[in-house]
């Protein structure tokens, strides 16, 4: 009876490594701790009304005010902000567990796909067993065995022995090569930006999730509970970012691998429950998911002025696709000039030589999927998982990112989960087979030296009287032959230890360089401009930074650097009128915001600063239209609202222009210019019955809410005379204000409630 061969998964959990994978990146990525907020870490972070207020989890849920559809990371933010704090090091502290957690889930994932195939009923000594392995084992640690002992068709006895036993593989064992790679993983360069940039915790949350819901479904899918964790943890990943659509693709690869792997199933011979058809829930959920985010993607990411940046055919599409998928297989093999912009290369589908990128691809699947039964499935699962996780950002759907750069680090952070191990994994097969093809060749000259020496020497006769042949007969090829193939299992893993070593470090020593650019938002984009002077985002980005610090003139030349490179870009033109605006060339400025305009039509942020500039001209009426027209785009502005309230009470009609402060008041509570100018015009410009009116139904407009609007809704009635409606007011106001309210609104909340108390 033969005896049963035991389970992979059946081993303990090794902790220890699974410990080592987790501390090293913290250590590494410890330096972020000191790093502060870049680039959009304020319209996610900082400055997200979604995490502030009132009603932020039902908001946050209902996608109210939300620009992506990432409940569940901005979910993890607000709970950290109930738990702790909202600050950079806080945050960045939260993005290094999670990267050392997703290690750490990697590695038993791997462990998990590195058991496929190898749980068939085989034993060491069961000819049925070597027949199976000669013509059907196809998986990673049976491709290695083969290449370590030379052949790709030959039975061996010992095939069965060596996986059972872990042996075999790069490093020696599957346990080592599912570490090394997730080591890899963890302390590649093309990673830091995910874990440096506080905004893609979104990367790592789904990250996790996906990778926890991986292996769940593959170790523990055949129990119906086990199954509906892993769906819950798949939904998990797609609230938390929408990337992770494709997991349903790539499990639905690996049950094919599995399944066509594994002649026999684990449970004895009956059908488990994990197969292809119990991913359907999954796939419903990526295509509703799916569906949820172009539409988010469409009404609050694409501006409609921007049309053209996705205007490319579908010929351009697929070749831009191809280029994608290069340049990220590239950065993950040798990741050096590594940019947080790359140059926006020209995508043309009629260039045939832009097609060779698509061609090289469609050749790989092509000899992986015909080479599949000679060599390995393995090979084909990974060239197409690596395709598949990074089919969301090839290009086929709208990035808004892409309207600078095609490509981006952090759009590689899962198609690094499949790349390195892979590539690690070939890597070992290759070497093996070349160090198995070396000790072959110094085997034969070895013997054939010997069998040289021993034909010129006389046969020699030993104490007992027996002839002794010098070469020690057959026997003594056995002997050396099997002393070169246990150097073979020895010195093998030795050498892929050594090797894997090298690239840590490595990888490690260029991460920690990468780090430097996230340090903020200056160097962010002086670092980047360096790299890639091309990258006129970057430029005119830095000129918005220095026009913050004052330096208006070294602001304006970084913004004409940008309009240099690329003049068809609206946000450039904008950001140089601001300059200009402060320089006091309010004619330059009115020009820099024309030709935004003209650019951009349907921004209406360049149509309120041209009015604003306008304004100051004295231009009332030119200002006027520019303020409407932005506030058609968007009613709810309410500088513009401001704005045009200013250049309504300049033209004498001063009803409407209160009318105007209050609505901007509506939208936007805390917006202390447009309070200050209906203040002045509640005592000055109208009477005051007249202005309590106004402001009783600007107070019922708003359900009593906004503390500004109660605030002056009391002081109209206090200067009306009714001191009764005046005290229900503030005190209507006082309810409202929180610890987060700005302090001059609680300075004119006290002062208005003093005021009250003395008429009184």
């Amino acid at each position: 009876m033969n005896p049963k061969p035991r389970r992979p998964l059946a081993e303990p959990f090794p902790w220890v490594w699974a410990g080592l994978l987790f501390v090293v990146p913290l250590v590494l990525f410890a330096r972020t701790l000191g790093m502060d907020f870049i680039w959009d870490d304020d319209a996610n972070v900082t400055q997200n009304a979604l995490l502030y207020g009132e009603d932020q989890l039902r908001r946050i849920w209902t996608g109210q005010d939300i620009y992506q559809y990432y409940p569940l990371t901005f979910t993890s933010y607000w709970l950290q902000g109930q738990v702790w704090d909202l600050s950079a090091r806080s945050c960045h502290a939260v993005n290094l567990v999670l990267h050392a957690l997703n290690g750490v889930l990697l590695f038993g994932l791997l462990r998990v796909v590195a058991s496929f195939g190898r749980s068939t009923g085989e034993s060491n000594d069961d000819p049925a067993g070597a027949s199976v392995a000669n013509s059907g084992k196809r998986s990673i640690d049976r491709a290695i065995e083969r290449a370590s002992n030379g052949s790709s068709d030959r039975p061996n006895a010992s095939a069965s022995a060596h996986q059972d036993s872990n042996e075999g593989w790069p490093l020696g064992s599957a346990t080592a090569w599912a570490f090394a790679a997730a080591f890899l993983f963890v302390v590649h360069p093309v990673g830091v930006e995910s874990v440096a940039w506080i905004t893609e915790r979104k990367n790592l949350l789904s990250g996790a999730f996906a990778l926890a819901a991986s292996w769940t479904f593959l170790s523990r899918g055949r129990s119906v509970g086990g199954w509906a964790l892993s769906l819950l943890l798949f939904v998990c990943a797609v609230l938390s970012k929408t990337h992770t659509v494709v997991l349903p693709a790539v499990l639905w690869l690996l049950v094919w691998w599995r399944r066509s792997e594994s002649h026999t199933s684990d449970n004895g011979g009956a059908q488990p429950f994990l197969g292809r058809l119990s991913l359907a829930p999954f796939f419903v959920v990526s295509a509703v998911a799916s569906w949820i985010t172009v539409r988010f993607e469409t009404a609050h990411v694409v501006r409609d002025g921007a049309e053209i940046e996705w205007s490319l055919s579908l010929a351009d599409k697929v070749v831009n696709a191809g280029r994608i998928a290069t340049f990220y297989l590239g950065k993950i093999v040798w990741p050096t000039d590594l940019s947080f912009i790359y140059p926006q290369w020209q995508v043309d589908g009629t260039a045939l030589g832009q097609w060779v990128y698509v061609f090289g691809w469609a050749v790989a699947v092509v000899v992986a999927w015909a080479m599949r039964d000679r060599v390995s499935r393995w090979v084909l699962v990974a060239v197409l998982g690596y395709l598949i996780t990074l089919a969301p950002v090839m290009g086929f759907a709208r990035v808004y990112f892409m309207r600078y750069a095609y490509v981006q680090d952090h759009f590689a952070y899962f198609a690094l989960m499949v790349a390195v191990p892979a590539l690690l994994a070939g890597a070992g097969i290759l070497g093996q087979r070349a160090f198995a093809s070396f000790t072959s060749r110094s085997l034969e000259a070895s013997n054939q030296y010997a069998h040289d020496s021993s034909s010129s020497r006389p046969l020699e006769t030993s104490a007992r009287g027996e002839v002794e042949d010098s070469t020690s007969g057959a026997s003594g090829s056995q002997v050396s032959g099997g002393g070169d193939q246990a150097a073979g299992r020895t010195v093998g893993p030795a050498v892929s230890g050594v090797v894997v070593a090298v690239l840590a470090l490595a990888c490690s020593a260029a991460s920690w360089q990468k780090m430097e650019d996230f340090r903020d938002l200056e160097t962010l984009w002086r670092r980047t401009t360096e790299k890639n002077p091309s990258a006129w985002m970057a430029w005119t980005n830095l000129g918005v930074i220095l026009v913050g610090q004052g330096r208006f003139a070294e602001a304006a030349e970084h913004h004409r650097k940008a309009i240099a490179i690329d003049d068809s870009r609206a946000e450039p033109h904008n950001n140089l009128g601001t300059a200009l605006e402060a320089l006091g060339d309010l004619e330059g400025a009115a020009a820099s915001y024309a030709r935004a305009v003209e650019i951009e039509p349907n921004d209406p942020v360049a149509h309120y600063n041209l009015g604003n500039a306008q304004a100051r001209q004295g231009q009332w009426r030119d200002a006027m239209a520019s303020f409407e027209q932005a506030l058609s785009i968007n009613r709810e502005y309410p500088q513009a609202l401001n704005g045009l309230a200013v250049t309504l009470a300049q033209t004498g009609r001063m009803q409407a222009a209160m009318e105007h402060w209050a609505e901007a008041l509506v939208v936007a509570p805390t917006f202390k210019d447009a309070y200050d100018n209906l203040g002045r015009a509640l005592e000055t410009e109208i009477a005051p019955a007249q202005g309590a009116t106004m402001m009783q139904q600007m107070s019922q407009r708003t359900g009593g809410k906004s503390p500004s609007v109660e605030v002056l809704h009391a002081r109209a009635w206090l200067r009306f005379g009714n001191f009764e409606s005046a005290i229900l007011a503030i005190d209507a106001a006082e309810s409202r204000l929180s610890p987060g309210s700005p302090e001059w609104l609680r300075r004119a909340a006290d002062e208005t409630r003093r005021a009250v108390g003395n008429v009184q």
